[in-house]
């Protein structure tokens, strides 16, 4: 990820927003006591979630990253060095 993608994450949220959306749903960021990181983002457009496929990275204990599209969100999970290749990997899809 760099500052672009989170420039591009902060605009995807911004597009989401209808003033119901955001009330309901939006993007969580977590830590997690692996330690790593969980992201989970809600998604309004149900068309695109057939189309994501799915990530299963487990290298070793600090080196894994897992990614898929579950009830209407992206689930991103994985060690303390991936936030940013979560991100990455939600921003690829939506751009498609």
């Amino acid at each position: 990820m760099t500052l672009d993608d989170l420039c591009w994450l902060q605009n995807w949220f911004k597009g989401q927003t209808d003033g119901d959306w955001e009330h309901s749903f939006g993007i969580s960021v977590q830590t997690i006591d692996n330690p790593g990181w969980r992201v989970i983002i809600a998604l309004k457009d149900s068309k695109s979630l057939s189309s994501f496929t799915p990530i299963f990275v487990d290298n070793n204990n600090t080196d894994w990253v897992r990614c898929w599209v579950e009830d209407g969100h992206f689930h991103g999970v994985g060690d303390s060095d991936k936030l940013c290749e979560i991100l990455h990997v939600f921003r690829a899809w939506i751009d498609g």
